[in-house]
């Protein structure tokens, strides 16, 4: 207690250094709690399942970007043959409906899923029940169960729903279960389950995911190793053409958040170094202090008192600012959180990125980082305090310049990792931003339109509907130009389409399919390179006619003319158009085909109108809504989105990256120079006196700050060759976050050590300006 009171005294006379560290401090620990509350959300937090590290998912990987899908003969094949697996259930890809009966009618993303699904995931519906067999029989109730998020969204969570009907696509269904928040297999944004009560006529056309629980004992590898074995087997099952596969398994747990684990890895470390940073500005001050408190703990010394005695007291008055700056630290990541979770874009689907807060765990792991930061910086200073003597000699003052020196040479080199590597992702960034979509996006308004009761129409009938719905489009004030699209590029859906060529061998390709009405390409300005496109007045007359773009037809027919080419699913080539970018803008165009939507009207995700607009797009978005529900008032119309905005949010995820790596990086650099500012001043205060004595000599002031800054600028220099060091061999942790640069890129080095250099000259320059200001006269009289 003793130590506690004399600490707060300490504390308390010294309101610059206290404000100073615990400012350091509270920065350093608020970024990394914030992060690791945001990590362990996406990477550690307990999925919904039981034992979700035994569930795998089950893949078929083809050749040439052909992905056949899992079969019911595959699923029991696997529960006959593969002893790896404890069980396996079959889920349905996703569809769409339209919920009906509610005041705005909505689409939803639904799965149709086997009854041994859910006690296979070992999930347990927060109320309710989940399906059992007879929910599959075709003469029992159609039945549903929600998710979470449906349920409060369109339900306000109300209990009561439980054994009542909604309607979906018009057909009515029996609410049975709500499923608990999170529960979203097997991807996000999945919105209820159905039971799966459509017959299988051949188990080798019908297709599914598959999801396989492994045995107690068994490993990934194990059961990667015993499918590998079976494969040849169930290959012989299928005819020769359909054989072009093997089988690859999923951790189901980490299926989803694997290509974010890099980003948040960086991320970490990044603000690994803010700690290290603050723990390197209070040792700077603790140490400044240390010269001036020698005597003080000479006299102690010399009094009786031991040196763990001595000890002790340094670290508990570290543990006291450590504690403070932790306290500090919680407060700013509790902010932290809450600007991260307002400002988190709806668009940026990182799975359960929304679900970071603060909870015992993140508190106990800032508890920790509080107690090691303040045995980090306290346990160096304490060592030297409580070996003071009376004699303090120049070996002592040589010394102690030396390893300020050097506490200032290793936050220079922390920060010009930490720097180099924001404004990497910045460039990065910026040149991603300005890569070509291949389509417009200025003055273009897009909005889904789902098939809801119209997918229950004859294919005549669907086609006359999709005309009606174009000119009602066309019709709307402020339009001038409307197309339909099955899907958009860079858009959350991604059609691919199996084709064969008759000039190659029994080999099957996938690749992107869109079905587009005839002036699609016009109204997003996709140019045409070669051939024709569809005809406006006569669409009769593309029947079995293909667009292709280039990409495609490089890949396929290089250096020849494409045009009256044939893909064996019975279409001929009449056109090139342009590459557009369709998973992401960082990924090279690949190989897609386009077909009038007359001719083809999947998928069953519906259409998508895109209309070109006079003036702002989003200024007709409320004309359209209200002139469709005039046509059809059950027609759900829905995402109503500028191209500009789509192509944005496709790029959320890296913006997200570059502005939370920007944000550490400015901390440190702020750090960084409070750091050596600090060091700076304290070492110029020591020489005050020599200065005095040299300008009585006849040195001049501006001589005297140049010698200073030489001083800083070989430090510096130091720190930078250091930090150049450590970011070129820490550059390889960048790959895969970065476009259309190198990792190891030494412009953005450059710039980074640049206006790094730049700030410790300033903080050099400001205290040796300062302590040139010393009367000459003065110092004489001192001495």
């Amino acid at each position: 207690m003793q130590d506690l009171r004399y600490g707060c005294r300490q504390l308390r006379n010294s309101p610059v250094f206290t404000l100073t560290a615990l400012i350091s401090l509270g920065l350093g620990i608020g970024a990394s709690v914030t992060m690791f509350s945001a990590f362990r959300a996406v990477f550690l937090r307990s999925l919904p399942y039981r034992d979700a590290d035994r569930l795998v998912d089950i893949e078929k990987i083809g050749d040439h970007g052909y992905t056949p899908g899992n079969t019911i003969a595959d699923l029991e094949f696997f529960r006959r043959y593969a002893h790896s697996f404890q069980s396996a259930a079959s889920y349905g890809y996703f569809r769409t409906v339209t919920l009906s009966g509610i005041p705005d009618p909505a689409d939803l993303w639904v799965r149709d899923v086997s009854a041994e699904l859910f006690p296979l995931l070992g999930a347990k519906p927060l109320i309710g029940r989940t399906f059992l067999a007879s929910d599959l029989h075709s003469d029992a109730p159609q039945t549903a169960v929600l998710a979470y998020s449906t349920w409060q969204k369109y339900f306000h969570g109300d209990p009561g729903i439980i054994g009542h009907t909604i309607f979906l696509n018009e057909q009515s269904y029996i609410v049975i279960g709500i499923m608990p928040q999170g529960f979203d297999f097997p991807r996000m944004g999945t919105a209820a389950w159905l039971a799966d009560r459509n017959p299988v006529t051949d188990p080798q056309k019908t297709y599914g995911g598959i999801v396989a629980r492994m045995r107690d004992g068994v490993s990934l590898d194990q059961a990667r190793e015993e499918v590998n074995r079976l494969t040849p087997a169930l290959l012989q099952k299928y005819p020769p053409a359909d054989r072009h596969f093997r089988l690859k398994l999923y951790d189901v747990a980490t299926q989803e958040i694997e290509d974010y684990r890099t980003a948040f890895l960086v991320l970490l470390a990044a603000t690994g170094f803010l700690v290290l940073l603050a723990c390197l500005n209070v040792a700077s001050l603790l140490f400044a202090r240390a010269s001036v408190r020698r005597d003080e703990f000479s006299i102690r010394g010399a009094l009786g008192a031991g040196r763990a005695r001595l000890m002790g007291q340094v670290l508990t008055e570290s543990l006291m600012l450590a504690g403070l700056g932790g306290v500090l630290g919680i407060a700013l990541a509790y902010a932290g959180n809450r600007i991260l979770l307002t400002l988190l874009p709806p668009y940026l689907r990182i799975p359960r990125l929304e679900q970071t807060h603060l909870d015992f765990e993140v508190l106990g792991f800032a508890v920790l980082l509080t107690f090691v930061v303040a045995l980090a910086f306290g346990i160096f200073p304490a060592l030297e305090l409580s070996s003071a003597r009376f004699s303090v000699s120049r070996r002592h003052s040589r010394t102690s310049t030396w390893r300020n020196g050097a506490v200032s040479i290793l936050e220079i080199a922390a920060t010009l990792i930490l720097f180099a590597g924001s404004i990497l992702m910045i460039r990065a960034f910026v040149r991603l931003v300005n890569v070509d979509p291949g389509f417009r996006t200025a003055h273009i308004l897009t909005a889904g339109v789902p098939p809801g009761h119209a997918s229950r129409l004859s294919r005549p009938q669907q086609a006359q509907r999709y005309e009606e719905l174009l000119r009602v489009a066309q019709s709307v004030p402020g339009v001038e130009q409307a197309a339909l699209t099955s899907y958009l590029p860079l858009g959350r859906v991604r059609v691919q389409l199996q084709i064969d060529l008759p000039d190659r061998a029994a080999t099957h390709y996938q690749v992107d399919f869109h079905a587009v009405s005839a002036n699609y390409f016009s109204v997003m300005g996709i140019p045409l390179l070669r051939g024709r496109l569809f005809s406006q007045t006569n669409p009769n007359a593309d029947k079995g006619a293909a667009v292709v773009s280039r990409a495609l037809a490089d890949k396929f027919w290089p250096g020849i003319d494409p045009i009256g080419r044939h893909l064996a699913n019975g279409l001929t080539v009449i056109g090139v158009v342009g590459d557009t970018r369709h998973g992401s803008l960082s990924g090279e165009p690949v190989p897609e085909f386009y077909e009038d939507y007359e001719q083809y009207l999947g998928p069953a995700v519906g259409t998508t109108l895109v209309l070109r607009t006079f003036g702002a797009p989003r200024s007709v978005a409320l004309s359209l809504r209200q002139a469709i529900h005039r046509f059809d008032p059950e027609q759900v119309v829905e995402n109503e989105n500028t191209m500009q905005a789509t192509v944005e949010q496709s790029i959320a995820a890296p913006r997200f990256y570059t502005i939370l790596l920007g944000v550490f990086a400015v901390i440190a650099l702020v750090l960084t120079l409070i750091g050596v500012y600090g060091v700076a001043s304290y070492g110029t205060s020591l020489r005050t006196r020599e200065f005095g004595i040299r300008m009585a000599l006849g040195a001049e002031r501006e001589q005297l700050i140049r010698m200073v800054l030489r001083q800083g600028l070989r430090r510096a220099i130091v720190g930078l060759i250091a930090g150049a060091i450590g970011a070129w061999m820490l550059a390889r942790f960048m790959a895969g976050l970065v476009y259309g640069i190198p990792v190891r890129d030494p412009v953005s080095l450059a710039i980074a050590a640049g206006i790094l250099l730049a700030g410790a000259l300033v903080a050099y320059y400001m205290p040796a300006r300062r302590s040139t200001k010393v009367d000459p006269a003065t110092v004489l009289r001192e001495e």
